[in-house]
């Protein structure tokens, strides 16, 4: 099976070169990676260049520059010239351990109805009374049953917050690491409607293949995601990006109804109760160190109750 992997990459030549490492390394080389750029100077390309020259990776890359700072059109764009039966999708800020692709090209084999392969991360920084605290609430308001399901309210997320220990059948993958058969990713895919530095285009893109194919994680696919700190949006421009990705789920995948749009409330409420809880300790946690303490959660209350009386517009 030809091998195709897309990387999505923008201002992050230094993550990206680890990630490639990490690629020639594989004990099953991918058969062609493609790097679908959207950076503003030109160190990922001589980057590419240079992988491209020598090296595990010799002749296996290209190189696709992108002006519009979209990771949806990235992703569909290398979707769009890839050559593989199988392929995958990275983040630039991954470490693969070097059997990594073996691994999934091994369940895939086994598997004809397996349509897709996530792995598990190792590096995975949840836990803690507090985050035990944020489970509960979670589960409670229908928020995430942990899973890697879609919850009746339409949230529910990629399994990421703990290294898993059994193939588990799952609804959605997170995007740092997901592979697809070919055939399952004819006539989608990943939704414009997320825009630049995206949200839940991952679990949303997933969840639409998850109806027609099998889709596992699996424990012996290991890798460390590193999360750069390259290109992230601020704290409220991130929960305003997430509040409006959360409706758009939920209208597109559940519909407005009046039960399911009562469930969406309930877990927005949810949502809303656990950000509350959550700064009352970082504000707490500031005054016992004499840190500078937190912004007001006023943004949340605001975005929240946008959310709670959107299907009104």
């Amino acid at each position: 099976m030809i091998l195709s992997v897309i990387i999505a990459t923008m201002n992050r030549s230094a993550d990206l070169e680890r990630a490639l490492l990490s690629l020639g390394s594989q004990a099953r080389l991918p058969d062609e990676v493609i790097i679908v750029d959207q950076s503003r100077d030109d160190a990922t390309r001589v980057l590419c260049e240079r992988f491209n020259a020598g090296g595990a990776l010799m002749g296996r890359l290209r190189y696709l520059p992108q002006s519009q700072p979209s990771l949806v059109a990235a992703r569909n764009r290398g979707v769009s010239s890839v050559k593989g039966e199988i392929v995958s999708f990275l983040d630039d800020d991954v470490v693969l351990l070097p059997d990594y692709y073996q691994r999934i090209l091994a369940a895939l084999e086994a598997d004809a109805h397996l349509g897709a392969v996530g792995g598990c991360v190792l590096n995975t920084p949840f836990g803690g009374v507090r985050w035990r605290l944020r489970q509960g609430l979670a589960t409670a308001f229908l928020l995430n049953f942990w899973n890697g399901r879609m919850t009746p309210s339409g949230f529910g997320y990629p399994i990421y917050h703990r290294a898993i220990t059994r193939p588990t059948r799952v609804d959605m993958l997170h995007g740092c690491n997901m592979t697809f058969r070919s055939q399952a990713l004819r006539g989608e895919a990943f939704d414009t409607w997320f825009s630049g530095y995206s949200y839940r285009e991952d679990a949303e893109f997933t969840y639409r293949i998850s109806k027609r194919w099998k889709i596992l994680m699996i424990p012996e696919a290991r890798l460390y995601h590193n999360e750069s700190t390259s290109n992230r949006l601020d704290r409220r421009e991130l929960r305003s990006m997430r509040m409006r990705s959360y409706e758009y789920v939920w209208r597109k995948h559940k519909g407005p109804g009046s039960i399911s749009s009562l469930l969406f409330r309930y877990s927005v409420f949810g949502l809303h109760m656990i950000e509350q809880i959550e700064a009352y300790f970082q504000t707490r946690s500031g005054r016992t160190s004499g840190e500078a303490q937190p912004a007001s959660p006023k943004g949340a209350r605001a975005e929240a109750k946008e959310i709670l009386g959107s299907d009104q517009r």
